[in-house]
């Protein structure tokens, strides 16, 4: 096939990553890039496929066909900086890619379709991909953000104990959710403790993150705790809310664990007004729309965890999701938010915040990772060494 009008295109933000994709994507018999355009002053000046990288300063728009935006993260203010610049909003586009639906581009619904067909080697797939995004911001966009009335669960804290904690008389020992764990909590004057459970399907259920870690605590001289005596404890301790990582096999089993917990709930409490508190101070953690529907059926708070979820980077629809049964927190690993810094998934953060939903991580005990999970809207970080004491002194001398 023979193309007889080759575009000229500016590419705004440059990497190896984007390059890969660009090679695999814009079909150079349709487009040439005459210039990469990125802020980064450690790129400026280098080259890339023998076309050089400038300054946006350095730009200008009567030069190009058209500008595509592969920093899709800053998409909007980029936008807006070229057409400051005088570059005619017509000739500024996305740069199409499948993971188009995991950024907030704002609406592109007036995107130039007609170009994607000229200069990408197939168009189709990422026509659809066009569309897959629209639908899903739209939806996005007409959600409200989330109330609050000034009394949620996690307004109490922004530290939460991980798997009870992992402080026992001076030691540290991590994963154990022992009895003498949550107590250690309970000293620490933790309003927010977690917990794994598992253990219904052999037996009573208890606390522990896996059955090897069972066997691990025990040979430490650690009590193992039962999901039920954990919600009585949580019980004599109003102030305290417990999240539940419940490790189940299938929705069957998850369901289980939930009616499990509203028998020992009922068994324990003597009148509606004890029940309703108590099972307000319990949160189990959900991880998909038929989790949520189990927990949701049975009037719970709950917490939106990611590690199970494929699409949880799709953060536009984790808030439709959240917005639809009215769940204010998720919950984002640690080690997500701090792999690359400048690049990573923090930036996509205000998809959420946005709409007030609030990020909790798990886990770190770095205060400097503390301290940067904080500047960057994080509500709630789990811990299992980081205390209140800890973090008010390191405070008071100034370090953070």
């Amino acid at each position: 096939m023979a193309f007889t009008e080759v575009l000229k295109l500016a590419f705004w933000g440059i990497n190896e990553t984007i390059l890969n994709v660009i090679r695999k994507e814009i079909d150079p018999r349709r487009a040439r890039i005459t210039l990469f355009i990125d802020s980064n002053p450690e790129v400026q000046g280098s080259m890339y496929m023998g076309v050089p990288v400038v300054s946006p300063d350095r730009f200008s728009a009567d030069d190009v066909d058209h500008v595509v935006i592969g920093a899709l993260s800053a998409f909007e203010k980029i936008k807006q900086k070229l057409v400051e610049s005088g570059c005619p909003e017509k000739k500024i586009h996305p740069f199409v890619t499948p993971q188009l639906p995991e950024y907030c581009l704002g609406d592109i619904t007036d995107a130039n379709k007609q170009l994607v067909e000229l200069i990408y080697f197939e168009p189709k797939p990422l026509m659809e991909i066009m569309m897959r995004y629209e639908k899903l911001y739209r939806a996005y966009r007409d959600i409200p953000p989330l109330p609050e009335n000034g009394k949620e669960w996690y307004q109490k804290s922004d530290l939460i104990s991980h798997a009870c904690g992992g402080v026992i008389n001076g030691r540290r020992f991590m994963y154990t959710n022992s009895k003498e764990a949550l107590e250690y909590s309970f000293e620490q004057n933790f309003k927010l403790i977690e917990c794994d459970v598992c253990g219904l399907m052999t037996g009573e259920p208890v606390l522990a993150h896996k059955y090897m870690n069972i066997y691990e605590s025990m040979e430490e001289g650690y009590t193992l705790l039962s999901l039920a005596e954990a919600i009585r404890r949580i019980s004599e301790h109003p102030e305290v809310s417990l999240l539940l990582d419940i490790k189940w096999t299938d929705y069957e089993e998850y369901e289980k664990y939930i009616t499990y917990i509203e028998q020992v709930i009922n068994q324990i409490t003597l009148n509606e007004d004890e029940k309703t508190r108590l099972k307000s101070q319990i949160i189990p953690e959900v991880y998909d729309e038929p989790t949520i529907k189990i927990a949701y059926a049975y009037g719970y708070e709950m917490a939106l965890t990611s590690y199970r979820n494929p699409d949880s980077r799709i953060l536009m629809n984790t808030a439709i999701l959240c917005h639809k049964y009215n769940i204010k927190v998720v919950l984002i690993g640690a080690n997500v938010l701090l792999w690359n810094k400048e690049s990573g998934i923090s930036k996509f953060l205000h998809i959420l915040t946005d709409k007030n939903i609030k990020i909790f991580c798990y886990s770190t005990d770095s205060i400097k990772d503390y301290q940067y999970l904080k500047k960057i809207g994080v509500k709630g970080i789990f811990t299992n060494y980081l205390t209140y004491e800890k973090i008010l002194e390191i405070d008071r001398i100034g370090m953070l």
